[in-house]
């Protein structure tokens, strides 16, 4: 996303509105949110849990593309994925996309312009749609999948020809290190339809995982792309501010190997609370949301 007020308005809807059965759109105008509409699925039933699963807090099943024209939300509950489109101030059903049988599709969902990604992560898999050509329906093109289970798809993002996946479980046995976590980036082959994982440090370590390699950090719980910027929220880190305080990572990209930058603390001590639960990144910024007792 381009527009840090829409990164704004996901992550307002993400917090608020999950694990009620619908999703509040609000819009923001002259220096002020109000809420602009409901919405629930066309076929929406009791115990479908839209928008996310029942007690989730990380808000990754809701996106809207940069334009503020498409919108995506998952039901990992029923393995599906509804895609809704704004005309004027009105939000209305155009898609429903269906994934396999108990594999947590619709967990986490993005869109970029024609193309958007959605995790199944209960079946260690991400899947890759594209608008049809004038039409609002979509088809999938290539879902992607990772030789290490972890979860892969808990989280997704999108951006251009790039998609990045986390696995906020994987958990290396040399050395062992269970719920390290990690991240898969991705680039869409030129001309082509399918999606091949970066080379630099994902030759080497599988996934792209932060520097630091702690146990139970689970980074990749939580992620997102802008540009040749990625970032990952690893909630379950022990730092300077306390005891699974957590932590965010930036990787960037030069040429076609990316590299982690940066790592991130909270501004303030949060013993024993989950840190980082979600993220998203615009330009030069990016927002972290935190969720814990002392916060």
């Amino acid at each position: 996303m381009n527009d840090l007020k829409k990164i704004l308005l996901v992550l307002f809807v993400s917090l608020f509105f999950v694990c009620v059965g619908f999703v509040g759109f609000v819009a923001y105008a002259a220096s002020d949110w109000s809420q602009q509409q409901k919405i629930t699925p066309d076929d929406g039933a009791a115990g479908e849990y839209f928008s996310n699963y029942w007690g989730g807090t990380n808000g990754e099943s809701v996106t809207v593309d940069s334009t503020g024209t498409y919108a995506v939300v998952g039901a990992e509950d029923e393995d599906k994925a509804y895609v809704f489109k704004r005309s004027g101030a009105t939000w209305a059903q155009v898609d429903m996309l269906t994934g396999p049988s108990s594999s947590s599709f619709g967990r986490s969902v993005d869109i970029s312009g024609d193309y958007m990604i959605i995790g199944a992560p209960s079946d260690n898999r991400s899947y890759i749609y594209k608008r049809d050509t004038g039409l609002d329906t979509w088809s999938i093109t290539e879902y992607i999948t990772s030789p290490h289970a972890g979860d892969f798809g808990w989280s997704v993002g999108i951006d251009g020809d790039y998609a990045v996946v986390g696995g906020p479980n994987y958990s290396p046995t040399i050395p062992q290190r269970l719920g390290q976590g990690g991240i898969e980036i991705y680039k869409r082959d030129t001309g082509l339809e399918s999606w091949t994982v970066q080379t630099g440090v994902m030759a080497t370590w599988y996934p792209l995982a932060a520097d630091d390699d702690e146990a139970n950090a689970y980074v990749g719980y939580t992620v997102d792309i802008d540009g040749d910027t990625v970032v990952a929220g690893a909630p379950g880190e022990d730092n300077t501010k306390g005891v699974n305080a957590g932590s965010v990572y930036v990787f960037t990209r030069s040429g076609e190997t990316w590299s982690q930058q940066q790592k991130l603390e909270p501004a303030l001590s949060s013993e024993m609370g989950m840190g980082t639960s979600s993220i998203a990144v615009s330009g030069d910024y990016f927002i972290a949301t935190h969720y814990g007792p002392n916060v």
